[in-house]
């Protein structure tokens, strides 16, 4: 039988809110045989031991779970969700005491296990602990336990793990490598002083693709007619809320190669970024295992005067703040096809309209 291994990418906690305690662990992982190759589209089995103060200490629980690597040899599942040998998920009590999980592996989708290590689950007990705290928020002020802070209310900008823009839309947040981006693709028709944006498009002048897909801003408007920039951060806030900037083309090539690092190359790196399924793509091959979940939003281009558009779910086109340095009138962005296919080193007419992602600064 092969040696195989695994590269463990997340390991969170799972709950509907800080008051109630999670009822899970979400465990993704990539698994690999002893000459490297990912171990792609087989059924596999995992057992999980959760065992109390040492990794060969008292076992409080243990669980099965039959799955099944997709094409990039990643499995996710739900631990304190699967098939239970002994012992109960909800009753340990995870403030008392360390714990570590052990994790078994049968390659070919038996019962038939090899024990693959154990580690401490070190922020584990105290998230799951925290969920036993009372936490509550009522004018201005977050009360845990029997502690509580004064949070003004601070109109635009970020709120916990939220971004508020100045029309109120509201926006989540994803860290990739080192550098944390809004969750969706900016919908704001106003600066974040208010200011109305001259230059911002909903495809097919029809609200709900603005809704579904973000808006289309023309170069100039998603810069607010700041100076082009190559820098790290570009230093460019633009059409972005408080708090975050319009991306320069070398910081969109810095998430690009961390996605391709972790991922895998090619077309595998627009695949990490997309949404998945068939709603905002024409094929149904993104993973969207960054979070990203870029949509195929096309873009606005004028002919004769008038706005016309063109590739809703076919390919997406990001801003960058950089000028493509062979032409005043054109941008770089960075744009990925329906097919994954990603390209950095391109741009288009600063008065075509296409999508904002905002980094934080």
């Amino acid at each position: 039988m092969k040696n195989i291994f695994f590269l463990t990418l997340f390991l969170l906690i799972a709950g509907t809110s800080f008051s109630q305690v999670p009822d899970c662990i979400n465990y993704q992982t990539v698994v690999r045989d002893n000459s490297g190759e990912l171990i792609k589209n087989t059924p596999i089995s995992l057992k999980f031991s959760i065992l109390k103060n040492s990794a060969t200490g008292q076992e409080q629980y243990s669980e099965t779970h039959a799955v099944t690597t997709n094409e990039f040899g990643i499995v996710n599942l739900k631990i304190g969700r699967g098939s239970t040998l002994s012992g109960s998920f909800e009753s340990i009590n995870w403030g008392t005491s360390s714990y570590f999980l052990k994790i078994y592996l049968d390659a070919n989708g038996g019962s038939n296990y090899t024990e693959m290590g154990a580690s401490e689950m070190v922020s584990v007990p105290y998230s799951f602990f925290a969920g036993s705290i009372y936490v509550h928020y009522s004018n201005d002020t977050l009360y845990i336990g029997d502690q509580w802070v004064y949070i003004p209310s601070g109109g635009n900008g970020s709120t916990g793990n939220n971004v508020v823009d100045y029309d109120g839309n509201t926006y989540g947040t994803i860290v990739i490598g080192t550098q944390t981006w809004l969750s969706e693709n900016l919908k704001s028709t106003h600066y974040s002083d208010g200011t109305i944006i001259d230059g911002c498009y909903n495809y097919n002048n029809n609200s709900s693709y603005g809704e579904d897909y973000g808006k289309l801003y023309t170069w100039d408007a998603a810069m607010r007619n700041a100076s082009p920039s190559t820098s790290t951060p570009s230093g460019v806030q633009g059409a972005c809320p408080s708090g975050y900037h319009l991306p320069s083309i070398n910081e969109f090539q810095t998430l690009k190669d961390y996605v391709s690092s972790v991922y895998g190359g090619g077309s595998i790196i627009g695949k990490a970024l997309k949404e998945p399924g068939t709603n905002y793509w024409e094929t149904g091959n993104g993973t969207n295992e960054t979070n990203f979940g870029a949509r195929g939003a096309g873009q606005m281009y004028i002919q004769s005067n008038a706005p016309q558009y063109q590739y809703i779910k076919e390919n997406a086109y990001f801003w960058s703040t950089t000028q493509l340095s062979t032409n005043a009138n054109q941008a770089m962005w960075f744009k990925f096809y329906d097919s994954g296919t990603v390209t950095t080193n391109a741009g288009t007419n600063k008065t075509n309209g296409i999508s904002v992602r905002c980094i934080k600064d």
